[in-house]
C-alpha cells in the first residue's frame, strides 16, 4: 500500500508539472506556423536534452526523489508545450477549410500511431536494456523530431481558403451568423405564413 501510495504520489506530482505546459503554449502560440514551428522544436529539444541526462546520470538521478521528479515531470512540460500543442494545433492551420477535417484526422491518426509503437515498445525495451539505454533512445528520437521539425515543418498555409472558395462557387461564410441569418429567415416566412392565413381561417370560422 505505501509504495502504491508513492508511486501515485510521484506520477501526481509529474502530471502536476506538465500540465502547465499546455497553458504556456496557448499564451504563446499564436496562429503563426513559423512560431508554432519554432514553439514545436524548442520542446523536441528541451526534451532531448532531459532524456539525454536521464540516461547519462540515471542512477544518481533517481538515488534523490526531488531530482528525478523534477527532471522526469520538466520532460512532460516541454512535451507537451511543444509537439503535443502543436502538432494538434498546425493542422487546422495548414490545411484549407475545403480539406481541413479529413486532413486533420488523418495527422491526428498519424501521432496516435506513434503514441502506439512507443506504448508497445517502450516497456520490452526497458525490461532487455535497462533504463539509461532506453532514455538515450528517447533522447535520439526527440532530436530527431527537432530536425524534422526544421526541414518539413510548415510556415505559411497550404492554400488560400478564398481560391477553394472560388471552386466552390459560394464564398465561405461564418457559420454562426449563417444560422442566425437563417433563424431570422424562417422567423419572417412563419410570420408571413401567420399574415396572410389567419385572416382566411378567421373569414372561414364567420361563414360556418
Amino acid at each position: 500500500r505505501d509504495e502504491l501510495q508513492r508511486v501515485a504520489l510521484v506520477a501526481l506530482l509529474v502530471s502536476g508539472m506538465g500540465l502547465p505546459g499546455y497553458y504556456v503554449s496557448v499564451c504563446l502560440i499564436g496562429e503563426s506556423l513559423a512560431r508554432q514551428r519554432r514553439i514545436q522544436c524548442m520542446g523536441f529539444v528541451a526534451c532531448a536534452a532531459l532524456y539525454a541526462a536521464m540516461a547519462a546520470f540515471f542512477e544518481s538521478i533517481r538515488a534523490s526523489p526531488l531530482a528525478f521528479v523534477l527532471v522526469y515531470g520538466l520532460s512532460f512540460f516541454f512535451c507537451n508545450f511543444g509537439p503535443n500543442a502543436t502538432t494538434f494545433v498546425t493542422p487546422a492551420v495548414y490545411y484549407p477549410a475545403r480539406h481541413r477535417s479529413s486532413c486533420h484526422g488523418i495527422s491526428a491518426a498519424a501521432g496516435k500511431l506513434g503514441a502506439l509503437v512507443a506504448a508497445l515498445t517502450f516497456r520490452p525495451l526497458l525490461s532487455r536494456f535497462g533504463a539509461p539505454p532506453v532514455f538515450g533512445i528517447c533522447a535520439v528520437v526527440s532530436l530527431t523530431g527537432a530536425i524534422v521539425t526544421l526541414k518539413y515543418a510548415p510556415i505559411a498555409p497550404a492554400a488560400d481558403d478564398s481560391v477553394f472558395a472560388a471552386d466552390l462557387g459560394e464564398p465561405l461564410v461564418d457559420p454562426i451568423a449563417a444560422t442566425q441569418a437563417e433563424g431570422g429567415a424562417e422567423s419572417d416566412a412563419h410570420a408571413s405564413f401567420d399574415a396572410n392565413h389567419l385572416p382566411i381561417a378567421a373569414a372561414d370560422h364567420r361563414d360556418g
